[in-house]
């Protein structure tokens, strides 16, 4: 059974660290380990959703990229994407246009978010030379209402398609914008909100696809299952789950290009950890995440303090009776680490590493 913990204090990217030991061991590395990749295996008909930890990174496109080619060798041509519908519409006349002149436009409405940038614009330009039968589907809430979403819906307008199902998805998806930037200010309701629309647009546009499997790729706080940290209702991916049961799928996107081994001495012992990766924090405070392999033995009798790390805030699947390290590296180039452990805990429906202190 899992241990329910309440009144502990769970806190995105915010939890109390403690500063490194032995830090002169950080810089004894191994060569990269990198995992072996197995080919998928795709039943027609089911839903494959990859939850990316960072909106436009190299690394996660690259391994996205690399996941997509195995679903469109197989002949599967659907991809879903955490975008508005009427800028995956703009995309798929893209795709067939023989100018860049749309995903420019893109771009620059895209302006001040986190897929803004060249890794973006070459992922696109990758799937559409590699890829060029692929049709995208997007499911969110209207982002961007007032530049992409007004502007596609005067190009209908203007070709006469007011009472055609496209302009209605477009004008409804549009209104989810105005409706969800208009919440901002509501703490909880926006992110409430979005998360049924979400769900929504996606069974509508999955459902009109007839019995194909399709690829799907969303921030891993939309894609873990349970409770959504975000809001007060469950997260996408668990309402999706409920709604289609076994040929729902999901994962988390490693890529194996980050992943490294080295040893590290801990508590006096000396143990090989496992590098998986880092996010850099708003204030420029970097956040690495580390595995200490074949550890949980050694820790599993330290008291856990009140802190917790749910699993949406690693960038990787986090495994029971396991050991892991958050370090938070400054700009000053100072490093605070933090250890947690996992024994089957939970919280508000979350999977979380306790954390615990090393003197």
């Amino acid at each position: 059974m899992k241990r329910l913990l309440t009144l502990i204090i769970c806190i995105l990217m915010v939890v109390s660290l403690y500063a490194c030991t032995n830090s002169n061991d950080l810089n004894q590395q191994t060569e990269i380990q990198k995992p072996k990749q197995s080919e998928l295996v795709i039943q027609n008909g089911h839903i494959y959703l990859y939850g990316e930890t960072a909106h436009g990174d190299k690394n996660q496109y690259d391994e996205e990229l690399r996941i997509y080619k195995q679903f469109y060798d197989k002949g599967y041509r659907h991809l879903f994407e955490e975008l508005p519908y009427y800028t995956t519409a703009y995309l798929n006349e893209w795709m067939k246009s023989d100018s860049n002149e749309i995903l420019n436009m893109l771009y620059a409405d895209w302006q001040d978010t986190a897929i803004q940038n060249i890794h973006t614009m070459n992922y696109y330009r990758y799937i559409k030379e590699n890829f060029p039968e692929t049709i995208f589907h997007g499911t969110d809430v209207g982002h961007q209402w007032s530049r992409t979403g007004k502007r596609y819906l005067k190009k209908l307008e203007d070709e006469g398609k007011m009472d055609s199902e496209e302009y209605a998805i477009a004008k409804q998806n549009y209104e989810q914008g105005r409706i969800y930037y208009g919440l901002e200010a509501v703490e909880g309701a926006v992110n409430d909100y979005r998360e049924k629309c979400m769900v929504e647009n996606f069974i509508r546009e999955y459902d009109s696809i007839k019995g194909e499997a399709i690829m799907g790729i969303y921030g891993s706080a939309h894609v873990f299952s349970g409770k959504s940290f975000m809001c007060d209702v469950d997260t996408m991916s668990q309402m999706l789950e409920d709604h289609y049961g076994n040929i729902y799928h999901t994962d988390i996107i490693v890529p194996p290009e980050i992943i490294r081994s080295e040893y590290q001495t801990i508590a006096g012992k000396r143990y090989e950890v496992t590098f998986y990766g880092e996010v850099v924090g708003k204030n420029g405070d970097v956040y690495q995440f580390w595995k200490i392999e074949n550890a949980y033995d050694d820790f599993k009798d330290y008291p856990v303090t009140e802190n917790c790390l749910p699993n949406y805030n690693f960038p990787m699947k986090i495994e029971e009776k396991q050991v892991y390290i958050l370090d938070v590296v400054s700009k000053d180039g100072s490093v605070d680490r933090g250890y947690y452990i996992t024994d089957n805990y939970t919280w508000q429906g979350y999977d979380v590493a306790m954390q615990f202190n090393i003197d």
